[in-house]
C-alpha cells in the first residue's frame, strides 16, 4: 500500500508542488492554508476515508518543515528565515544571510540566544 504521502501527491496532480510550495505556519506553529489547498485537502480526505486521518494528521505526514519561518537570528536584523526551494537553502529576505540546512539555522538562533543571554547578564 501506497504512503499518505504517496497518495496525497497523485491526488493532487501537477498541483502538489504549489500545494507544497503554499503552506504557510504561523508563528503559533499553526498550519495556514489557502481556501484552494483546503478544497484539495477536503477532497482527498473524502476519498480516503479508509485511511482515518484528519486535516492535522494528513498535514503532519505531508510536511517536510520547509514552510517553517524562523526570525533571523543575525545581530540588529529583524527579518524573517524561510526556505528558498529554488536555491535549495534557509535564507534571510531582509540581510540576505543563507544557511545550507535547517540545522546550521538552528544552531545560529541557539548561538544568537546563548549570546543575548550572556550580553544581558
Amino acid at each position: 500500500m501506497e504512503s499518505p504521502y504517496q497518495l496525497f501527491k497523485e491526488h493532487c496532480g501537477p498541483k502538489f508542488d504549489k500545494f507544497m510550495a503554499g503552506i504557510h505556519v504561523n508563528r503559533q506553529g499553526e498550519v495556514e492554508l489557502k481556501f484552494w489547498q483546503e478544497k484539495l485537502l477536503t477532497s482527498f480526505l473524502s476519498t480516503h476515508t479508509v485511511l482515518n486521518l484528519n486535516r492535522d494528521k494528513l498535514l503532519s505526514l505531508i510536511r517536510d518543515g520547509t514552510e517553517m519561518l524562523y526570525k533571523c537570528p543575525e545581530n540588529q536584523c529583524w527579518g524573517d528565515v524561510h526556505y528558498d526551494r529554488k536555491a535549495k537553502e534557509w535564507g534571510c529576505g531582509e540581510c540576505g544571510t543563507a544557511w545550507k540546512s535547517v540545522a546550521s539555522l538552528q544552531d545560529a538562533i541557539h548561538e544568537a540566544e546563548v549570546g543575548r543571554v550572556v550580553s544581558a547578564k
